[in-house]
C-alpha cells in the first residue's frame, strides 16, 4: 500500500519543500517569477567573474531544477493513482537467502523515488 501519511504530508508542505530546495514539488522551476531570476543572477554573478559563465550556470540551474520538479510531480501523481491498491514487488532469491527484486519494466528511477510512499 502507499504511505497516505507521506502523500498528505508532501500536499500539506509543498511550498516549505520547494523554497528549501528539499523536494521540488511546486511549479516554482517550471514557471520562473522574476524574484527567483533575480535570486539566480545575485547567486552566480558572486561565483562567476564572466556575464556568459553566469549565464551558462543560471541555464542549467533552471534546466535541471525544472526537470527535477516534473518528475517529482509525474512520481507524486502515480503514487495518488495508486494509493488505494495493494500491490507487490516481484522478487525471487537465491541459495544464500539473498532477495532480488525482478521486473520487466525499467523502474530503476520510480522505484527509487516510489519507495518513500511504501
Amino acid at each position: 500500500m502507499i504511505n497516505d501519511k507521506m502523500i498528505n504530508f508532501i500536499n500539506k508542505y509543498q511550498f516549505e519543500l520547494t523554497d528549501g530546495d528539499i523536494l521540488l514539488i511546486t511549479d516554482k522551476w517550471a514557471k520562473l517569477t522574476e524574484d527567483t531570476s533575480q535570486r539566480q543572477q545575485q547567486k552566480w554573478g558572486q561565483v562567476y567573474s564572466k556575464a556568459e559563465d553566469a549565464r551558462r550556470a543560471i541555464i542549467s540551474e533552471r534546466i535541471t531544477k525544472r526537470n527535477e520538479t516534473l518528475r517529482n510531480q509525474d512520481t507524486l501523481s502515480i503514487a495518488k493513482f495508486f494509493q488505494s491498491y495493494q500491490f507487490y514487488w516481484p522478487a525471487v532469491h537465491d541459495f544464500r537467502g539473498r532477495i532480488y527484486r525482478i521486473s520487466n519494466l525499467n523502474v530503476q528511477m520510480i522505484r527509487q523515488k516510489f519507495n518513500m510512499f511504501l
